[in-house]
């Protein structure tokens, strides 16, 4: 495997990884608007613009880390749960139930970025068959 492949590699693993700690960040800050004021509204809504794309950079660094299967497939479906993120927060009133998907999701996408790190780390240490 070249040195080329073997860093693009490591960036996938440490984007699913640094996705993963937003994503705790994120509910951190959802969690002070909720329970302690609610101006942290602004700074949950403005943070998100700073990860946002993360996943959507891991999943073009697999090609070129020649990583395939389940990282480079995980790493669109965060992407993809990203945007039913902004669906689920802006459709508000009009699908409350709906809308109600929005923490659940924030789960799922925890747990898939968590998974999809693991696996990038070893995709990482392991060499050309990932």
């Amino acid at each position: 495997m070249s040195e080329g492949n073997r860093y693009a590699r490591l960036a996938v693993f440490l984007l699913a990884a640094l996705f993963a700690l937003c994503v705790v960040a994120q509910t951190y800050l959802a969690g002070m608007a909720v329970l302690v004021d609610a101006e942290h509204w602004k700074d949950h809504t403005s943070f998100v613009h700073v990860f946002e794309f993360v996943p959507a950079a891991a999943f073009v660094l697999t090609f070129f880390g020649r990583v395939g299967g389940a990282v480079r497939w995980c790493s669109l479906a965060l992407f993809a749960l990203v945007m039913l993120q902004y669906m689920t927060a802006h459709i508000g009133a009009d699908a409350p139930y709906v809308s109600a998907l929005h923490p659940v999701i924030a789960v799922a996408m925890f747990w898939l970025a968590a998974a999809t790190a693991m696996r990038a780390y070893r995709a990482w240490r392991r060499g050309p068959r990932a």
